[in-house]
């Protein structure tokens, strides 16, 4: 019989899988290793800190167009939220599934057989309509440029984020750093 991994096990497993694509982090850690430093010996409490890093580091994990692994922190209202699957482009755009952008605000995706389009739509917002491929949207009944241009992945649309929070009237602030893009989403 073969017993399931633990928790921990599991945690360990994703982290090296997401950062053996990342040379710096990898870097980072052998200098990690050589040092004596007291926050990374094995003790109850270091492990603990490291569990919780590893957490974290494993929902923020985001691939850009190149492989690289970069940190997408996305905070909606204020409070921390999480994608299945995301991707940062190459204008570093965070783009994600179609269906979680629109739940997000609360609306609904709906799939277009006849135009081949993601069809965005919330109530008391103007319908959005998305074609992978295309870096245009039509938002109501006018054809608006995005920054970035939607994908097909898996069978399913990823989107720019922030071009439908904006169109939907949300204020959207993004940072972006060397290995980290925070996004923060408010509502207006």
């Amino acid at each position: 019989m073969i017993s399931k991994p633990s928790r921990n096990g599991r945690l360990i497993w994703i982290y090296t899988k997401i950062y053996r694509i990342s040379q710096d982090v990898n870097s980072w850690i052998t200098q990690a290793i050589g040092s004596d430093d007291a926050k990374y010996r094995m003790t109850n409490n270091n492990i603990a800190e490291l569990n919780e890093q590893l957490v974290e580091d494993t929902v923020t994990a985001t691939l850009d167009e190149q492989g690289n692994v970069t940190r997408v922190i996305v905070h909606i209202n204020g409070r921390k939220h999480t994608f299945t699957q995301k991707i940062i482009d190459g204008k570093q755009q965070f783009l994600v599934y179609v269906k979680e952008t629109a739940a997000v605000f609360g609306g609904e995706a709906i799939w277009d057989e006849g135009t081949k389009a993601t069809i965005l739509k919330a109530k008391g917002k103007k319908d959005i309509s998305i074609t992978a491929g295309s870096t245009q949207a039509v938002v109501g009944d006018q054809l608006i440029d995005m920054n970035s241009t939607p994908l097909s992945m898996n069978g399913k649309t990823m989107i720019p984020f922030a071009f439908v929070a904006e169109q939907w009237g949300w204020q959207v602030k993004q940072e972006t750093g060397k290995n980290a893009v925070r996004l923060n989403v408010q509502e207006r």
